[in-house]
């Protein structure tokens, strides 16, 4: 990640992303002009070796105006490119609303953007106030739209979790003050802890435990939490699988090695950022954004969940599909299932794979996540099966499944176009 306000052009590679330049030459001419103004560059295109991940998101960069208020998403999806712009709130970097503009494949993207966009991006703050909003009103093909980006139930819930986070930070960091002059009173009036005069009045066997250190240990944690529980939170509600750990490792101080002699300092530093640091739900928003690829979150779901299916239906070693099409039938000849036997009773248990490959067949007839008819909620458990064969009677795209004892497992559909779709959305035609 380039640091804020800053671009070295020695990254860049001639020819390779020159259209960037104008881009950049812009931005850093902003930067030097006003100290309030600075960008953040997580762009892909200068990672070097490029991987799937870089080349989905070539471009990303975020810029704020603190001057004037105005937050800048300037990104690049596949070949699509646009600027999203956004009045910031007055609790931080959450925007109201967002004014955006795409430009598809434009060989210099920046240039095709009206000139009233980079001139207003050189102004000086005295000079741009009551701009913003006139001179977008004028832009060709300019889209102004409530921002996108996070539902007002998502917003409620970061706001609110905010507010008490950021409530126990400031409870826990009066309780050490507190503490510490508990401590002293008793050190005043008893003396030193060694002496046969003192007696510890603050601690008993039924009394809490309570030390500076399990204070300081509690609020360098609630950073973690936080963040962990604003990205359980966008997980759970769009089933996407952001990694929180990931998003702390962006936001937070980084942890020095062990504890060993010589870097005491490091410690004592990261130690007093630790105490210091207030978590913004907003740059935690951004990190979890920059994780879906250029995706929304509807989008990243659906994602996630095609290349699950594709994952299992595949032999990636051989490069060849685990599953062949017989008319309205679509046959699992790899690892589907395994049965026992006990008592003459024959109990059946899907493949870890074959249930990822169900939870698609799912959303294929319902549409939605975690929403399973009768008969196909029991398979996606963790609980045995009774019988070879399962029905799926409130189904209309889907039959029946039917087991094997060699492992293999088909799944019926209403009709052969059904099977094809299905293998078309969601299991992939190459590997």
């Amino acid at each position: 990640m380039m640091p804020a306000g800053s671009f070295s052009f020695h990254l860049m590679k001639e020819g390779a992303h020159m259209k960037y330049r104008k881009l950049y030459e812009v931005l850093d001419q902003r930067r030097n002009h006003n100290p309030n103004f600075r960008y953040t560059d997580y762009s892909g295109w200068k990672e070097r070796p490029q991987t799937y991940l870089t080349l989905a998101r070539p471009l990303w960069i975020i810029a704020e105006d603190h001057g004037t208020g105005y937050r800048f998403w300037i990104t690049q999806s596949s070949r699509d490119m646009q600027v999203s712009y956004a009045k910031m709130t007055a609790k931080g970097n959450g925007p109201n609303l967002a004014y955006c503009r795409q430009c598809k494949k434009s060989p210099n993207w920046l240039s095709s953007y009206p000139a009233s966009l980079r001139s207003w991006m050189l102004l000086q703050p005295h000079e741009r106030k009551g701009v913003p909003m006139s001179l977008l009103e004028k832009f060709d093909a300019v889209v102004v739209q409530a921002d996108n980006r996070i539902s007002e139930t998502d917003k409620y819930f970061c706001e609110t979790h905010q507010e008490a986070y950021e409530a126990a930070l400031t409870s826990f960091k009066e309780l050490g003050f507190f503490w510490e002059d508990m401590l002293k009173t008793q050190s005043d009036l008893l003396g030193p802890r060694h002496t046969d005069f003192f007696y510890d009045y603050l601690s008993s066997s039924k009394g809490p435990s309570i030390s500076n250190h399990s204070i300081q240990a509690h609020i360098k944690s609630l950073h973690g939490e936080f963040i962990q529980t604003l990205v359980h939170h966008f997980n759970s509600a769009y089933h996407v699988t952001v990694s929180s750990s990931d998003v702390k490792k962006a936001l937070l101080p980084e942890e020095p090695d062990s504890y060993r002699r010589g870097n005491e300092e490091e410690w004592d530093a990261y130690d007093e950022a630790m105490q210091t640091l207030t978590v913004k739900y907003a740059d935690v928003v951004d990190q979890v954004i920059l994780r879906l690829d250029g995706r929304n979150f509807i989008e990243q779901a659906f994602y996630e969940l095609k290349t699950s299916c594709h994952k299992a239906a595949w032999n990636t070693y051989k490069q060849e599909p685990d599953f062949e099409r017989k008319k309205d039938t679509i046959r699992f000849t790899g690892y589907g299932c395994s049965y026992d036997t006990w008592s003459n009773v024959t109990r059946w248990e899907l493949s870890d794979s074959m249930k990822s490959i169900l939870r698609g067949a799912a959303h294929f007839e319902t549409g939605g996540y975690n929403m399973y008819p009768v008969g196909l909620s029991d398979l996606v458990g963790y609980g045995r099966i009774d019988h070879d064969l399962v029905l799926f009677p409130s189904c209309t795209k889907l039959k029946h499944l039917k087991m094997f004892k060699n492992r293999r497992v088909d799944i019926k559909f209403a009709s052969e176009t059904l099977a094809k779709e299905f293998i078309d959305t969601y299991l992939g035609t190459v590997c």
